[in-house]
């Protein structure tokens, strides 16, 4: 699943047992507690959502984060990493409009959310479904409920 294809790919029910709200919760409880507000591996936001640097950590995503770093592990992208995206309400934005230079898959664990890929394509993501964007894809994400995702990421050293 997680090939470096630089091109956008979308897949219906890709691991249906995703995070839970309890699960994701409790971690952005935990981080809090351990100064995460402090060093900035989690971000709470004026928006009613929360951003968490430290995804690896969660049970569910640490198969998956796995299978990322074996597939990646030669190639020019070889740092595999894991962030917690959610938003508590329908309104709650975590990111605006942009792009990365790294590969991007998201998997939503749930929720719904609508994907904007370079201002033409259309992607509604709903719980269990991954969408992979390329490196420098222009991409917007639009919250159509409350929601949590998994945005897994191949780096550059």
């Amino acid at each position: 699943m997680f090939d470096l294809i630089y091109k956008p790919f979308y897949k219906k029910c890709f691991c249906p047992l995703t995070v839970s709200w309890d699960e994701a919760l409790n971690h952005i409880d935990i981080l809090e507690k351990d100064g995460g507000i402090h060093d900035k591996s989690i971000r709470i936001l004026k928006s009613h959502g929360f951003i968490s640097h430290k995804g690896e950590r969660l049970k569910s995503v640490k198969n998956l984060l796995n299978q990322l770093k074996d597939k990646i592990s030669s190639t020019d992208y070889p740092v595999a990493t894991a962030h917690l995206y959610g938003g508590i309400t329908s309104t709650s934005l975590t990111t605006q409009k942009h792009h990365d230079y790294c590969h991007v898959w998201y998997w939503q664990c749930k929720g719904i959310t609508k994907w904007i890929l370079n201002e033409t394509e259309e992607y509604i993501l709903e719980e269990g479904d991954i969408l992979y964007v390329p490196p420098e894809v222009t991409h917007e994400v639009i919250p159509l409920s409350p929601r949590l995702g998994i945005s897994f990421g191949a780096e550059k050293e």
